[in-house]
This record gives C-alpha cells, sequence and structure tokens, in this order.
C-alpha cells in the first residue's frame, strides 16, 4: 500500500538515504537524470532537493535525451516502510530497494540496499 499521510520528516530522510545511494553509484556532476512521473509529494520534492545537492543535474519532467529515467515507490508494508528507485539507461535498468522501521518519530533502516539490474 502507498503511504497515504506519509510523515514530511520521514520522508525527507528517506530522500536523504535515496540520493546518498544514486550519489554511489553514477557521479553526479557528470550524470542527468530525469523523473519519468511527477514528483509532487512529500517524498519527491524531497528527492529532487537532495539530488540537486549532490549535484546532479535533474529534468522535471521527463525530457528527451537524458541520460537516466527514474522512477519511484515508496510505500507501507507490514509497518515497514520501502523505496523503490528504477533507474533505466538505453543500456540497462537497475532497481534500488531498502526497508525501514518508523518507530516513535524515527526512521532506521531494516537493512542493506538491494540492486537487480536487467538489460
Amino acid at each position: 500500500m502507498f503511504v497515504e499521510r506519509p510523515p514530511p520528516t520521514a520522508m525527507r530522510a528517506l530522500a536523504v538515504d535515496g540520493a546518498r545511494q544514486l550519489a554511489l553509484l553514477y557521479p553526479p556532476a557528470h550524470t542527468q537524470l530525469s523523473f519519468k512521473h511527477s514528483t509532487d509529494d512529500e517524498f519527491g520534492r524531497a528527492l529532487v532537493t537532495e539530488l540537486r545537492g549532490h549535484g546532479f543535474a535533474v529534468a522535471e519532467p521527463a525530457v528527451r535525451g537524458s541520460q537516466l529515467a527514474i522512477t519511484y515507490v515508496v510505500d507501507d508494508i507490514a509497518q515497514l516502510y520501502r523505496i523503490l528507485l528504477r533507474v533505466a539507461s538505453a543500456q540497462r535498468r537497475i532497481t534500488l530497494a531498502r526497508m525501514y522501521t518508523h518507530r516513535d518519530e524515527t526512521l532506521r533502516a531494516a537493512g542493506a540496499w538491494t540492486q537487480q539490474v536487467s538489460p
């Protein structure tokens, strides 16, 4: 189930972690990102801000010729939050995922980032 009323502090923390993971995989100053859907939600706005803060060029909405196309999903599964970041280029698609616990206004990673690569 998608997170219907996400706590802004939790969405910001997820965005910080997601942007950090993308910066580990892609060189920020040399990578142009383009979102394939609207980023007009708590997580999307925070993610765009964090990505730009890392030095990524971010296009909203998607533009032709962008190097990497991104989609995301933040959902709530059995009292855990899950973030999925899908990054697609002409050569391959990568899905990054991570689970988090959210208790007492504190967000904690419930495991490592997973990565699935497909052509």
